[in-house]
């Protein structure tokens, strides 16, 4: 099931407008000029009709604002556009069919909103035409529509379909994909629905196991372990390409720290959507690198004032073809004829590396960049973002508290109700040499991956001197979790009091608390309630053979060093 994205940056003229829809429970709006609002509990019939205010405004950057249907939000005051045609349908049977498809069940209504608008057909327009209205001289067009709509003898809300016609007074900018208005008797009631043409930009997403988007929030992983990200971005239409005298494309993707690197690109295509609801990929990854400059974080050339960290950069620059061969230019022409007007997708592949900083999250940003004769626009969207853990520990003498040298231990954890052990990882950069298993002589272990294995395959972990600190023992790159720490040896010339066993208890997603400071950090990731951990707090005992520190309630990150299981000399 999908989840729910972070906020997108808004772009006019891209892709598609939703708004609220027949089950959306619709807030109150303070309609310009009214003196109330309208309340949930107001039981005034919707009246039959709704005045539609439809804006069309000299937008030509990536400033965001958002539908509520009134006038009073945030960065609508700009200049309108006037003499711009927009036609109107009714596509109130196209939205109710397409919602019942077995393809579609579980959807929202605004993502079925966009599947209508993303599968819409100029030439074979869906719905019924109702209008066709014009901006005034303040880029506003005005209309009386249906508040409801008969379907199969019911009346049910109306979902209105608004398409920009292009022209010569609306030439010098890009042309807004068709966008959707679904009503409600709350919209109704309003002395008027304004609603402005302005659409979505690029979209970011890192995607679960199962290939979903995940959550806003903030997301664990082992060393090694993979990150699969999808970005897309609207591509103008080519009759926008034309009037705004397009000249070049740019994608640019980069992860926001160091700590991972670039694997893969893994595919680039659109996707079209059947009448039965079934959506198809078409790849163009070979158009793409026929036509596109490509250059990535593993290309010696990557590294400048601005690129720092992994990521790839796609451009194309049409602005002078004289010095392209025949078969380049053709190349490009077929691809724009393929891409104009569609939602780009971009799937690439990314992997935690040693280099991470335990806690310290890594993010992943997708930009946008389109040239045209007003200059060049930008849109950009992030992922959420993503991070690694680690442990720091001292073993030390019972009755002195020096640290001790020697001390061996196994990282186990419990996978499927199997209690499997850390084997960590030197990868060689050879694909014909064989990776080796990490050692350590100062304690400080930063393995390059972490594989989960039985017991006798495990990596011995050693606590060591590190610069004139005895006994330190640190494991970085571990992902949030459960995990056991099992003193297997002690060190020569000493014995357990008992056999200590230390555990600690995360979860992921890692929200970011309101209260969270930047400065302060866990051993093992964010606490979200009290209980007892190992490696916090001050006052160590046993208790069924385990070292267990209570942990107060605390909704921030704390730095701190655990003391391992002391030992005794032998008498």
């Amino acid at each position: 099931m999908k989840t729910t994205k972070l906020t997108r940056t808004l772009l006019t003229g891209m892709m598609t407008c939703t708004m609220a829809l027949t089950a959306v429970s619709v807030g109150s709006f303070v309609a310009p000029g009214a003196t109330q609002t309208v309340l949930a509990t107001d039981t005034t019939p919707a009246p039959d009709t709704f005045t539609l205010n439809l804006h069309k405004l000299k937008v030509l950057d990536g400033r965001e604002f958002e539908n509520d249907g009134s006038t009073n939000i945030p960065g609508v005051n700009l200049p309108g556009l006037a003499n711009v045609d927009f036609q109107i349908y009714n596509v109130t049977a196209q939205f109710y069919a397409a919602k019942a498809l077995p393809a579609n069940e579980g959807k929202t209504n605004a993502e079925i909103a966009k599947l209508l608008s993303d599968s819409w057909d100029y030439d074979s327009p869906a719905g019924t035409l109702v209008d066709t209205v014009k901006t005034n001289a303040n880029g506003v067009a005005t209309r009386q529509l249906d508040t409801r709509t008969d379907l199969n003898g019911n009346k049910v809300h109306s979902v209105y379909m608004f398409v920009e016609v292009a022209g010569t007074d609306n030439a010098d900018y890009v042309t807004a994909r068709p966008f959707i208005l679904g009503m409600s008797d709350k919209l109704a009631k309003q002395p008027s629905v304004d609603l402005y043409a302005k659409n979505y930009g690029v979209q970011k997403d890192l995607l679960d196991d199962d290939g979903d988007a995940l959550a806003d929030g903030y997301y664990s992983y082992n060393v090694g372990d993979e990150l699969h990200y999808v970005s897309s971005s609207p591509i103008p239409t080519k009759r926008a390409m034309d009037a705004e005298a397009y000249t070049g494309l740019r994608f640019y993707d980069e992860m926001t720290h160091a700590g991972t690197d670039l694997v893969a690109i893994d595919d680039i295509y659109y996707q079209t959507t059947a009448a039965d609801g079934v959506v198809t990929k078409h790849s163009v990854a070979t158009d793409f690198n026929q036509v596109f400059t490509l250059i990535t974080s593993n290309d010696s050339g990557w590294a400048n004032s601005t690129r720092k960290f992994a990521g790839f950069e796609y451009r194309v620059d049409w602005s002078d073809t004289s010095s392209w061969t025949a078969e380049k230019r053709q190349a490009l022409t077929d691809l724009l004829d393929k891409i104009a007007g569609k939602q780009l997708y971009f799937s690439y592949t990314m992997t935690i590396n040693k280099e991470a900083t335990p806690y310290q999250s890594i993010g992943n940003k997708f930009y946008g960049y389109f040239t045209n004769k007003h200059g060049e626009d930008k849109t950009v969207d992030n992922a959420p973002e993503v991070e690694t853990g680690g442990h720091k520990f001292v073993k030390r003498d019972a009755d002195t508290k020096v640290g001790l040298n020697n001390a061996h231990f196994l990282i186990s954890k419990v996978i499927n109700g199997e209690t499997k052990y850390a084997k960590l990882w030197v990868v060689s950069d050879d694909e014909d040499v064989d990776d080796v298993e990490l050692t350590s002589t100062n304690g400080i272990y930063k393995p390059d991956k972490i594989t989960w294995v039985d017991k006798a395959d495990a990596t011995t972990i050693i606590s060591g001197k590190n610069g004139n600190q005895n006994g330190q023992l640190a494991i970085y790159g571990l992902e949030t979790g459960a995990y056991q720490l099992v003193e297997t040896k002690a060190p020569t010339g000493y014995t357990f009091k008992k056999k200590p066993t230390l555990t600690s208890r995360w979860k992921k997603p890692l929200p970011r608390p309101k209260n969270w400071n930047p400065k302060m950090w866990t051993t093992m990731g964010m606490i979200r309630s009290c209980r007892s951990l190992v490696g916090l707090g001050s006052s160590p005992s046993w208790q069924s053979g385990r070292w267990l520190w209570a942990v107060p309630c605390i909704t921030r990150r704390r730095k701190l060093k655990a003391t391992l299981g002391e030992a005794s000399r032998h008498t």
